[in-house]
């Protein structure tokens, strides 16, 4: 009697074991299946979403909305080191302006937005010079010293390299730190640089006075036959009315013909060619 309770007992245990081994079979077969229908139906379900996306041309910004929130959660439980959100959110709204793949578009951060503001004021406590940076070597070149500047009287030319600020070297420096971090400056401070004269094949050492700025950015004269010349180096805040006191004075000289140069002008303020252009176009 007492064996066949065990041989039963024996039984009903394997019986058990059988069954449990049968359901994780099945449960792993299931999820295997439902794993594969996901990996199958996501890219179709993904296309549909695009498709229908695409056919009106405008974005699904829900979905957009509940991608960058799955996204953030991903960071949020895998991420190492402290997320900077000012600067994550920067450069989405950056990376949408880059994805219109148009060079003059783009979208300025509060920082950066501040640094456009001073740069286009026409004002500033610095040199008086403005200079390029060919991209290929890191060379940076003044291509213009404005007059009466600190820079101009200090003998500085166009076509001067710039070599050193002090006893830093500045090829290849990012331009727009050396020019906020170490030209401009407090007024009344100095500033020493080294520049490689190249016509003459020598270094030369330089030292001023930083002092505010006005940047004069309209050059005028008068050609022969009467003729108007007024070039105009960048467009600021200043420039439309430099620009309107030397059509003044060249119509006080008799002027007939007006000749505009904008050459190597690289832009500035919109609202300073408008300026321009309705005070010299009929109403």
């Amino acid at each position: 009697m007492e064996n066949k309770n065990k041989f039963w007992k024996g039984a009903l245990v394997g019986a058990l074991l059988t069954a449990f081994a049968g359901l994780i079979i099945v449960g792993m077969s299931l999820g295997i299946f439902l794993i594969g229908r996901t990996a199958i139906d996501g890219p179709q379900q993904a296309a549909e979403s695009n498709q229908a996306e695409n056919q009106d041309g405008s974005l699904d910004l829900n979905r957009i909305t509940k991608k960058i929130t799955t996204l953030q959660q991903i960071i949020d439980k895998y991420y190492l080191f402290d997320e900077d959100t000012t600067k994550v959110e920067d450069w989405i709204y950056k990376g949408m302006m880059y994805g219109l793949n148009d060079p003059y578009t783009t979208y300025y951060t509060a920082e950066e937005y501040q640094k456009l503001s001073e740069d286009t004021e026409g004002e500033y406590h610095g040199i008086g010079v403005m200079i390029s940076q060919n991209r290929s070597t890191g060379i940076i070149t003044v291509i213009k010293v404005f007059k009466d500047t600190p820079a101009a009287e200090a003998g500085m030319r166009p076509g001067d390299v710039l070599y050193k600020v002090g006893d830093m070297e500045v090829t290849g420096m990012d331009m727009d730190i050396l020019v906020k971090d170490y030209i401009k400056g407090k007024d009344g401070s100095e500033v020493a640089l080294t520049v490689f004269r190249q016509d003459e094949g020598e270094y030369v050492d330089l030292k001023m006075e930083r002092r505010n700025v006005t940047v004069q950015t309209v050059e005028y004269q008068m050609l022969e036959d009467h003729v108007g010349y007024i070039a105009v180096s960048q467009f600021d805040v200043v420039t439309a009315d430099q620009f309107k006191a030397a059509v003044d004075d060249l119509e006080k000289q008799g002027m007939k013909k007006l000749l505009v140069d904008l050459r190597n002008n690289p832009g500035g303020v919109l609202d300073a060619v408008v300026g321009m252009l309705d005070y010299i176009l009929p109403d």
